[in-house]
Protein backbone atom coordinates (compact mmCIF):
# COMPACT_ATOMS: atom_id res chain seq x y z
CA UNK A 1 0.00 0.00 0.00
CA UNK A 2 1.00 3.08 -1.38
CA UNK A 3 -0.75 5.67 1.17
CA UNK A 4 -4.05 6.61 3.13
CA UNK A 5 -6.20 9.32 1.60
CA UNK A 6 -7.67 10.61 4.15
CA UNK A 7 -7.82 14.63 3.12
CA UNK A 8 -9.24 15.57 -0.14
CA UNK A 9 -6.36 17.42 -2.45
CA UNK A 10 -3.62 16.41 -4.30
CA UNK A 11 -1.57 12.71 -3.68
CA UNK A 12 1.40 11.29 -5.13
CA UNK A 13 3.70 8.00 -4.75
CA UNK A 14 6.60 7.96 -2.68
CA UNK A 15 9.90 6.49 -3.71
CA UNK A 16 10.71 6.85 -8.01
CA UNK A 17 6.75 5.87 -9.33
CA UNK A 18 5.48 2.93 -11.03
CA UNK A 19 7.26 1.02 -13.20
CA UNK A 20 5.73 -1.03 -16.28
CA UNK A 21 2.72 -2.93 -15.95
CA UNK A 22 2.62 -1.76 -12.38
CA UNK A 23 0.11 -0.63 -9.93
CA UNK A 24 -0.18 1.30 -6.45
CA UNK A 25 -2.82 1.18 -3.92
CA UNK A 26 -4.02 3.74 -1.72
CA UNK A 27 -6.00 3.23 1.21
CA UNK A 28 -9.07 5.83 0.96
CA UNK A 29 -10.33 7.09 4.64
CA UNK A 30 -12.27 10.01 3.99
CA UNK A 31 -15.92 10.22 5.54
CA UNK A 32 -18.38 7.98 3.24
CA UNK A 33 -19.63 9.66 0.49
CA UNK A 34 -18.69 10.52 -2.94
CA UNK A 35 -15.34 11.85 -4.61
CA UNK A 36 -14.10 12.90 -7.96
CA UNK A 37 -10.47 11.16 -8.78
CA UNK A 38 -8.72 12.31 -11.11
CA UNK A 39 -5.02 11.48 -12.66
CA UNK A 40 -2.42 14.23 -13.31
CA UNK A 41 1.10 14.79 -13.74
CA UNK A 42 1.59 11.39 -15.83
CA UNK A 43 2.35 10.82 -19.32
CA UNK A 44 -1.39 10.20 -19.52
CA UNK A 45 -1.37 6.43 -19.37
CA UNK A 46 -2.31 5.59 -16.15
CA UNK A 47 -5.37 4.13 -14.88
CA UNK A 48 -7.40 4.11 -11.79
CA UNK A 49 -9.66 1.48 -10.21
CA UNK A 50 -11.71 2.02 -7.15
CA UNK A 51 -12.57 -1.62 -5.14
CA UNK A 52 -14.65 -1.52 -2.37
CA UNK A 53 -14.86 -3.86 0.57
CA UNK A 54 -18.07 -4.79 2.20
CA UNK A 55 -18.29 -7.97 4.39
CA UNK A 56 -17.03 -11.08 2.19
CA UNK A 57 -17.39 -8.98 -1.11
CA UNK A 58 -15.15 -6.90 -3.08
CA UNK A 59 -16.72 -4.42 -6.18
CA UNK A 60 -14.64 -3.64 -8.91
CA UNK A 61 -15.29 0.24 -10.50
CA UNK A 62 -13.37 0.87 -13.66
CA UNK A 63 -12.55 3.99 -13.50
CA UNK A 64 -10.39 5.33 -16.16
CA UNK A 65 -8.32 8.43 -16.18
CA UNK A 66 -10.93 10.11 -14.06
CA UNK A 67 -14.04 9.03 -12.36
CA UNK A 68 -16.50 9.49 -9.18
CA UNK A 69 -16.43 6.83 -6.39
CA UNK A 70 -18.68 6.27 -3.56
CA UNK A 71 -17.47 5.35 -0.57
CA UNK A 72 -20.50 4.75 1.62
CA UNK A 73 -21.55 1.09 2.78
CA UNK A 74 -18.16 -0.18 2.52
CA UNK A 75 -15.62 -1.70 5.10
CA UNK A 76 -12.77 -0.66 3.36
CA UNK A 77 -12.29 1.43 0.11
CA UNK A 78 -9.02 1.02 -2.05
CA UNK A 79 -7.74 3.16 -5.23
CA UNK A 80 -5.52 1.29 -7.92
CA UNK A 81 -2.98 3.38 -9.77
CA UNK A 82 -1.78 1.15 -13.16
CA UNK A 83 0.95 1.74 -15.14
CA UNK A 84 -0.58 -0.49 -18.20
CA UNK A 85 2.80 0.71 -20.20
CA UNK A 86 5.08 -2.20 -21.91
CA UNK A 87 7.66 -2.53 -24.33
CA UNK A 88 9.97 -5.83 -25.32
CA UNK A 89 12.54 -5.13 -23.47
CA UNK A 90 11.74 -6.37 -19.73
CA UNK A 91 15.14 -6.25 -18.55
CA UNK A 92 14.70 -1.78 -18.73
CA UNK A 93 11.22 -1.36 -17.05
CA UNK A 94 11.01 2.56 -16.61
CA UNK A 95 9.70 4.67 -13.82
CA UNK A 96 6.90 6.94 -14.26
CA UNK A 97 5.58 9.61 -12.34
CA UNK A 98 2.04 10.32 -11.39
CA UNK A 99 -0.82 12.27 -8.97
CA UNK A 100 -4.02 12.13 -8.06
CA UNK A 101 -6.19 14.65 -7.42
CA UNK A 102 -9.46 13.70 -4.66
CA UNK A 103 -12.11 16.41 -4.34
CA UNK A 104 -15.42 15.50 -2.62
CA UNK A 105 -18.30 15.59 -5.41
CA UNK A 106 -22.13 14.88 -6.49
CA UNK A 107 -21.98 13.15 -9.80
CA UNK A 108 -22.92 9.57 -11.01
CA UNK A 109 -20.44 7.61 -9.79
CA UNK A 110 -18.78 4.66 -11.73
CA UNK A 111 -20.42 1.64 -12.46
CA UNK A 112 -19.83 -1.80 -10.99
CA UNK A 113 -17.38 -3.32 -13.24
CA UNK A 114 -17.41 -6.52 -11.19
CA UNK A 115 -18.14 -8.36 -7.77
CA UNK A 116 -15.21 -10.54 -6.20
CA UNK A 117 -15.50 -13.18 -3.61
CA UNK A 118 -13.28 -11.33 -0.51
CA UNK A 119 -13.99 -14.02 2.25
CA UNK A 120 -10.03 -14.20 2.66
CA UNK A 121 -9.81 -10.30 2.23
CA UNK A 122 -7.04 -9.06 4.30
CA UNK A 123 -6.90 -5.07 5.00
CA UNK A 124 -3.95 -4.02 2.99
CA UNK A 125 -1.19 -2.45 5.34
CA UNK A 126 1.52 0.43 4.69
CA UNK A 127 4.76 -0.75 4.30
Amino acid sequence: MENTINTTGRWSFTGEGIQELSGNYFSVALPPGEYKIQMEADAGNMLLTGIGIRGTEADEFSLGRSGVINTQGYDYYYLMVFNPRYDDNVNDCQYESYAINVQPTVGSPAALLRTWDATQFQPLVQN
